[in-house]
């Protein structure tokens, strides 16, 4: 069910880690904070890392999606965060805003998909606790 959702989280940290590996002046002109080339090599190299490691394990363990879509919603919300305290601290760059809007969508994608999972797990418990 959440499967879709972690492919598509991979993909857009492989496009993040690509445009942080070839135009990192671009990506950190979207931002308040200052361009070091050193960190965005860092980023790119965590995305990759990480867009990687979720593809191998939804395809060694299909039934770990669930864990994975609540994780990665839980991400989503930091890094939403953090894009929002950077527009705040004093700039708007594009970066911002998506990241904004896009984690946001993320977290409320992954939440939705968690709920129902979450409550077809607890109503076989709870019709046993009302009998």
């Amino acid at each position: 069910m959440g499967s879709w959702y972690v492919r598509a989280w991979a993909f857009a940290a492989i496009a993040g880690g690509i445009g942080h590996l070839l135009a990192p002046q671009w990506m950190a002109a979207g931002t308040v904070w200052a361009l070091s080339a050193g960190w965005q090599a860092e980023i790119a190299i965590f995305d990759l890392v990480l867009a990687t490691y979720l593809l191998c394990r939804l395809h060694a363990e299909p039934a770990s999606e669930r864990q994975l879509v609540a994780l990665l919603c839980g991400l989503s919300l930091l890094l939403g965060l953090n894009h929002l305290q950077g527009g705040l601290q004093g700039g708007w760059g594009f970066l911002h805003v998506a990241g904004v809007l896009v984690n946001g969508v993320s977290v409320l994608a992954g939440a939705s998909l968690l709920w129902p999972l979450r409550r077809a797990n607890l109503e076989p418990e709870l019709r046993k606790r009302l009998q």
